[in-house]
C-alpha cells in the first residue's frame, strides 16, 4: 500500500500537528478532505494555537470563548499572511496579492469572501523556456475575473500571462486557467493591461514617432476562440495567436499612467485621454485641451480610430498647475453610465501665492469643444504664436464640473492640508462626490515611531431645491437677510472634512500602523494603495518592500471582509470566520475603534442588527454623496 499520511489514525496526526506552526497546520489541512477533517478537530486547534501563538489577540479571545480555536488559527494566518504581501493588485472587488514564498492570494471581498491560493511556482511550468528558476513575477492586472502577470527571467527576456480566476463554488482542487499562450514582451516600458471578458489589449511606451518621441503602441489578445477580432489580417503570427494588429497613438504625448495618461475599456471601445497638448514644451499657448482616442475593441483597425484632440481643459491664465500633485482617470458612475474624465488639479488660481486644488469633471466626447484658433486676437502675443499654438473660447463650467477642495470645512484638531510626501495615496470618486487620501499624520500620536497612517475624506452633496431658493430670495418683510451663495459653490453642500481613526482608537490604529511601527520606515517605506466606491486597498512595507502589510477597508456591510466588532481591542474578524452573533451584539451602542461616535459628533446610536450598524457606520462618518 502507497504510504499516505491521511491514513494515518488521528493520534499520530496529532503528535505531528501539535509541533507545527499556524502556517503549516493550514496548509496541511487544505491538501485533503481527510486532514482538513483532523485539522478542524477542537483539540488539535487548541493545541496549536496555544503552543505557536499563546500571546495573541487570537488566543485569548479564544481563551474567553469568543470565537472558537478553529477561528482564532485561521485568523492568525490568515493576519500573517496579509503581513507578508509584497505587491498586490485590485479591480472589480477581487484583491490578487503575493508573497514572499510566490503565493498568490485572491480575495473576493464584494461578493461571495471566498479565498484561493495557487503557487507562481506552478505558473512557471506554463512558460515556453527551460531556464526558469530564477526570475521575477509582477502582477500587472485583474479585471472581469482575468489576472494578468509578467515573468522577467535572468536574461531579462519578459513574458505575459493571463489566468482565468472567477469566483466559482470552492473547491479543493481548484487551479487557475491559462486563458492566452504566453506572450513575449519586447520593449515593455510602463506595461499596461486592460480586459474584458472576451479580449485583452496590453500598452507600451515603446515605440518612436516620426517626430522622434515615444509613443504608446496597443495590442489586443482574443480571449475567447468565438469571440475573435473581425478583420482577418488583425491575426499577426509574430505576436502569437489571436493577437490583434497594433493600434500606436501617433501624436498622442504623455508617458505617465495616472498622471498625464489614463486608459479604460468600456461600451465595446478602447479608450485613452492625455492631459498634455504636446511632447514639447510651447511658450506662446493659451488653451489647455484634452486629447482623446478611441477604437473598438473587437476590431482595431488603426484606420479606425477616433480622435479628439480639443477637449476644452482650461484656460492657462488660470494659473500655474503644481503638476506632482496632478491625478488623471477615466471613470464611470452608479448614476450615470457615461465615461467621464476625472482630473484633480493644484494650482495657484490666477498666478496667486496660494494653491487650491481641485477636481474637475469632463464628460469624454469625439466632437471638439469650440472650434480652435491659433492665437486669442485680444492678446498683445497674438503675432507670435506659431501653428501649434491653441486658443478657444471658455465654455460654462456648471457646479457639476467641479469640487473645489477648500469649499471643505477643516476639523479644529488636523492640519488643513498634508504635503505631498504625506499623502501616500490619493482618489477622486465621481460617483460619491468624494475625494479620499491615505495620509501620514504626525500631529495624531506625537509618540510613535511614525507618523499614524489616517484616512482623509470629504464629500459633496446637491443642496435641497428649496435651500436654493431660498438663498436666492432677497430679503423680505419680516424675514431674515438671506444667505449669500458662495461664487463657486453651486447646489452642493460641503461636508467638513474627516480623518479617522480618531486619536486614541487603539484598536483602529493598530490596523492601520502596524507595519509602521518601525522609525526607518518613514523614510524607505513602499506604499501602494487602491480604491474604488465599496473599499480602499493599501500596502505598507518596509525599504525593499520587505514585511509589507495588506490592509482593506470596506465601506460595504456586505463585503467578504474583515469587521469591526464589540470585543474591545479585538475589533476585527476576517473573511467567512465573521459570523453574525462575533460581528456585534444586538442593540449594542455602536463603537468604532474605541471611541464612541459621539466623539465624531455625530451621537450614538442603537441598532437593531450588525448589518444595519456597519452601513450606517459608514454612511454618518464619511458622509458619501450622491449624484
Amino acid at each position: 500500500m502507497t504510504p499516505n499520511l491521511s491514513r494515518l489514525p488521528f493520534d499520530i496526526i496529532y503528535e505531528i500537528g501539535k509541533n507545527l506552526d499556524v502556517d503549516d497546520v493550514v496548509h496541511l489541512r487544505s491538501t485533503c478532505r481527510s486532514l482538513k477533517a483532523y485539522g478542524d478537530v477542537t483539540v488539535l486547534c487548541k493545541t496549536v494555537v496555544e503552543n505557536s501563538v499563546p500571546y495573541s489577540l487570537e488566543a485569548r479571545l479564544a481563551r474567553e470563548e469568543e470565537i472558537s480555536y478553529d477561528q482564532a488559527l485561521l485568523r492568525t494566518y490568515r493576519r500573517r499572511q496579509a503581513e507578508r504581501a509584497t505587491d498586490f493588485v485590485f479591480g472589480q472587488g477581487i484583491i490578487c496579492s503575493v508573497d514572499i514564498n510566490m503565493m498568490v492570494q485572491i480575495d473576493y471581498i464584494h461578493e461571495s469572501g471566498h479565498r484561493r491560493h495557487f503557487s507562481l511556482k506552478d505558473a512557471l511550468d506554463d512558460l515556453p523556456i527551460t531556464e526558469t528558476d530564477h526570475g521575477l513575477w509582477s502582477l500587472i492586472n485583474v479585471s472581469h475575473g482575468i489576472l494578468t502577470l509578467l515573468f522577467e527571467d535572468m536574461a531579462h527576456q519578459k513574458w505575459l500571462l493571463a489566468y482565468e480566476i472567477s469566483d466559482v463554488k470552492p473547491n479543493e482542487h481548484w487551479q487557475p486557467r491559462l486563458v492566452i499562450t504566453p506572450r513575449q514582451i519586447f520593449g515593455a516600458q510602463r506595461l499596461f493591461v486592460r480586459n474584458t471578458d472576451k479580449y485583452l489589449f496590453y500598452g507600451m511606451h515603446s515605440v518612436t514617432g516620426s517626430h522622434g518621441h515615444h509613443e504608446w503602441i496597443i495590442r489586443g489578445i482574443s480571449l475567447d476562440p468565438n469571440h475573435g477580432f473581425n478583420k482577418k489580417e488583425c491575426n499577426v503570427d509574430r505576436y502569437g495567436p489571436n493577437s490583434s494588429i497594433g493600434i500606436q497613438l501617433e501624436d498622442f504625448p504623455g508617458a505617465d499612467i495616472g498622471n498625464t495618461n489614463a486608459f479604460l475599456i468600456h461600451d465595446g471601445y478602447f479608450y485613452a485621454v492625455s492631459n498634455c497638448s504636446s511632447f514639447n514644451v510651447i511658450e506662446v499657448d493659451w488653451t489647455s485641451c484634452y486629447h482623446c482616442v478611441r477604437f473598438s475593441i473587437s476590431d482595431p483597425d488603426p484606420e479606425q480610430v477616433d480622435t479628439n484632440r480639443y477637449l476644452y481643459r482650461r484656460q492657462h491664465y488660470e494659473g500655474p498647475i503644481d503638476d506632482s500633485w496632478n491625478d488623471l482617470t477615466l471613470q464611470t458612475s452608479e448614476h450615470n453610465p457615461s465615461l467621464t474624465i476625472v482630473e484633480a488639479r493644484r494650482e495657484w488660481y490666477r498666478g496667486g501665492s496660494t494653491q487650491a486644488r481641485t477636481f474637475y469633471r469632463t464628460p469624454m466626447s469625439f466632437t471638439p469643444s469650440t472650434s480652435p484658433t491659433t492665437a486669442n486676437p485680444d492678446s498683445a502675443f497674438a503675432p507670435l504664436a506659431d501653428s501649434h499654438a491653441t486658443f478657444m473660447t471658455s465654455p460654462t463650467r456648471s457646479p457639476w464640473h467641479f469640487h473645489p477642495e477648500p469649499l471643505h470645512p477643516h476639523a479644529p484638531d488636523a492640519p488643513p492640508h498634508f504635503i505631498l510626501a504625506h499623502t501616500k495615496f490619493r482618489t477622486y470618486l465621481a460617483g460619491a462626490n468624494a475625494f479620499l487620501e491615505l495620509v501620514a499624520d504626525s500631529t495624531c500620536c506625537p509618540s510613535a515611531a511614525a507618523p499614524c497612517l489616517r484616512l482623509r475624506t470629504a464629500s459633496r452633496r446637491p443642496t435641497p431645491p428649496d435651500v436654493g431658493v431660498l438663498m436666492a430670495n432677497p430679503k423680505g418683510k419680516g424675514k431674515e437677510p438671506a444667505r449669500t451663495a458662495l461664487p463657486d459653490v453651486g447646489d452642493y453642500e460641503y461636508s467638513p472634512v474627516r480623518l479617522w481613526p480618531a486619536r486614541g482608537a487603539g484598536a483602529a490604529h493598530g490596523v492601520m500602523n502596524k507595519a509602521r511601527e518601525k522609525a526607518a520606515w518613514s523614510h524607505g517605506e513602499v506604499f501602494r494603495g487602491a480604491a474604488d466606491e465599496r473599499c480602499v486597498v493599501f500596502l505598507a512595507a518596509g525599504e525593499g518592500g520587505v514585511g509589507g502589510r495588506l490592509v482593506c477597508l470596506s465601506f460595504d456591510n456586505g463585503a467578504g471582509v474583515g469587521r469591526w466588532n464589540g470585543l474591545g481591542e479585538g475589533g476585527l474578524v476576517w473573511g467567512e470566520d465573521a459570523g453574525r452573533e462575533e460581528r456585534v451584539k444586538r442593540n449594542e451602542v455602536v463603537e468604532w475603534g474605541g471611541e464612541g461616535l459621539d466623539e465624531m459628533e455625530v451621537g450614538t446610536y442603537e441598532y437593531p442588527d450588525a448589518e444595519s450598524m456597519e452601513w450606517e457606520e459608514v454612511e454618518t462618518l464619511w458622509r458619501w454623496g450622491h449624484e
